[in-house]
């Protein structure tokens, strides 16, 4: 398109013109910029259209992950108290609870060991040579708080020593110790059994002959 100008003031004007509007619209654009950062605003792929939300200051009824002992929604940055309960927040952006599982009774650890360092077996044994004497039987036991369990040291089916224990936590250690008599070599068991009289678990140890003994008598 060709402007015609009759004189230099008619330029002066269009010049100045120009000016004001390339100033106006820098000034609309740093409005719609501090906009954005103060509100956020979704766009319409389709029809292209801005909508502006409003800004979320939750006091406690939001969508945000409440603290205690459940699975409560509090809102925005506000804490909640959230439920008690066995209940936790799914990870990821799912709100949905999930349900913890109680943990189920069980003996989690039972074995022979020469030794018990920490609190825990050193080792475990499945074969014991004579003359060595001294052997522990050690179990771990959970959600068997309140309850007690026996162990029952058995030799030729015959139960020779008995140790019995009350459980005082949710995740509890015992074990026994027992000295082999030299003369009674061969298998040995111990039955981990509960105050009903079931037996739990059991586990064998073959306890060797003392070789030499032997080629004495």
């Amino acid at each position: 398109m060709l402007v015609r100008v009759k004189d230099r003031s008619s330029m002066e004007r269009i010049a100045i013109g120009r000016s004001a509007m390339a100033g106006i619209s820098i000034l609309g654009a740093f409005a719609v910029f501090a906009l954005i950062l103060a509100v956020p605003i979704s766009v319409d792929t389709d029809s292209g259209v801005l909508t502006l939300k409003a800004a979320q200051a939750g006091n406690g009824n939001g969508g945000g992950n409440g603290g205690g002992n459940g699975g409560g929604n509090a809102g925005g940055k506000g804490k909640g108290k959230g439920k008690s309960g066995n209940v936790a927040t799914a990870p990821g952006d799912t709100d949905e609870p999930l349900l913890l599982v109680p943990l189920e009774e069980a003996v989690t650890i039972a074995q022979f060991t020469t030794k018990i360092s920490k609190r825990y077996p050193a080792d475990e044994v499945i074969s014991y040579n004579n003359p060595h004497q001294s052997i522990s039987f050690f179990t771990e036991l959970q959600a068997m708080t309140g309850k007690q369990i026996t162990h029952h040291w058995i030799y030729g089916e015959q139960v020779q020593f008995k140790a019995t224990f009350k459980i005082r936590a949710e995740r509890w250690r015992v074990w026994s110790t027992q000295m082999l008599p030299e003369e009674m070599p061969g298998e040995w068991k111990v039955e981990i059994v509960d105050e009903e009289g079931t037996v739990l678990k059991v586990h064998k140890l073959n306890y060797a002959p003392n070789e030499a003994a032997l080629a004495e008598n």
